[in-house]
């Protein structure tokens, strides 16, 4: 009986050392602090059940963690820089030749009365703002550089791939104010930086919406302005890096939203030549990101000038086009609890070809980058536009 009772105790025993072996700290009974991440979420660390384990012990690496993954942080600044580059785009008149019946705009020219009933213009601020009947644009394009920069041990978030594309429609109310519609949608992936045994491989965000837009041209001056709404799409591949298990922990987030986007721009346009404008403007955009239950906002400044030179050719209009900027970008309240801050305030560069047909068909293309301190971000694109 005393033998059969010494079994026992052994057994038990046997058994409960082979459970805590099999289960080590997977049991986790409450979070004993938590190190924020770089995107708005946050790291924690439990505390086990058992005592700590001499430090000489294996059992004494790190603990399995949780996360908890809130797209607050690189999902607002992805969107809103995406935003910024397509208002620019959308509310960025290209140079057509002017109606023919705009007599004292009209320059002499090549043509004939058998060509399509647009003329050279004597201003240059003209091809910008005459306009008659419709307009269909369709363009695209990609972008990428450095979201956040690596700071305090994480490492930098990048905007790695994806595309944005947009299709507008727009009519000649009169022949300096014209309204319409436009549709948009983008894909952007992003590398994020992670810390220590924290890694996330990858952000996904899709965005697909649309918004209406006006504009008022005139040879001189001009005002734009765009509102829109996009549905958002997150999602994101999570890894632990984890002494304590066999294998690397994944798990995978994902999250819908919206976004609402506003832009205005206006600004001036002067002279120098029959074939040569400067162009002093001012672009204010922003985006609000309703996105896993949390609202996010951001606001950026384009305050710079831009030089054009509509030449001719043959019938046709060739026009280069260079732009120089000082960019401003900041949340408008809400800011994320993060240890790593966007950079703010940078120089933007962008430069663009359009060539203008005799009858006012447009191809263009156009490439650039804003040279934030630390997060420089380059962008690359085209379209095409048919007037109709």
């Amino acid at each position: 009986m005393g033998q059969h009772r010494i079994f026992n105790q052994i057994f038990n025993g046997g058994f409960t050392l082979i459970s805590f072996a099999l289960t080590g700290f997977s049991a986790l009974p409450s979070w004993a602090a938590c190190t924020p991440d770089p995107f708005g979420g946050e790291v924690c660390t439990p505390d086990p059940i058992l005592p700590a384990p001499p430090s000489s012990s294996p059992a004494a690496a790190l603990p399995l963690v949780e996360i908890n993954r809130v797209f607050t942080n690189l999902a607002p600044i992805a969107a809103h820089s995406n935003w910024q580059i397509f208002s620019q785009q959308l509310l960025e008149p290209l140079p057509q030749k002017i109606p023919a019946a705009t007599a004292n705009l009209v320059a002499p020219g090549p043509e004939i009365n058998t060509d399509p009933a647009y003329r050279f213009a004597n201003n240059p601020g003209a091809y910008y703002s005459e306009r008659d009947g419709w307009r269909l644009r369709a363009w695209g394009g990609t972008s990428g550089g450095t979201l956040l920069p690596a700071a305090n041990g994480y490492g930098s978030s990048k905007l790695t791939g994806g595309y944005s594309a947009g299709l507008k429609l727009d009519y000649a109310i009169t022949p300096r104010f014209r309204a319409g519609i436009f549709g948009r949608i983008a894909e952007q992936n992003i590398q994020a930086g992670g810390i220590r045994w924290f890694n996330s491989s990858s952000v996904n965000l899709q965005e697909t919406g649309g918004g209406i837009f006006a504009q008022y041209q005139t040879p001189d001056w001009f005002l734009d302005g765009a509102l829109g709404i996009d549905a958002v799409t997150g999602s994101s591949p999570i890894q632990i890096l984890n002494s304590n298990s066999i294998d690397i922990r994944s798990y995978h987030t994902s999250s819908s939203g919206n976004a609402f986007n506003a832009a205005i721009q206006g600004g001036l346009r002067w002279k120098l030549s029959e074939s040569q404008l400067l162009e002093p403007s001012l672009l204010l955009s922003s985006t609000n990101l309703n996105l896993a239950g949390v609202n996010s906002s951001i606001g950026g400044l384009d305050l710079g000038v831009t030089w054009k030179a509509p030449m001719r050719d043959g019938k046709n209009l060739f026009t280069p086009a260079l732009r120089l900027a000082w960019l401003q970008r900041g949340f408008l309240g809400n800011v994320p609890n993060s240890p790593v801050s966007m950079a703010t305030s940078g120089l933007g560069l962008q430069g663009q070809l359009n060539y203008t047909f005799a009858n006012n068909t447009v191809i263009y293309a156009r490439g650039g980058a804003e040279l934030y301190s630390s997060s420089p971000l380059w962008n690359v694109g085209g379209g095409l536009q048919l007037r109709f």
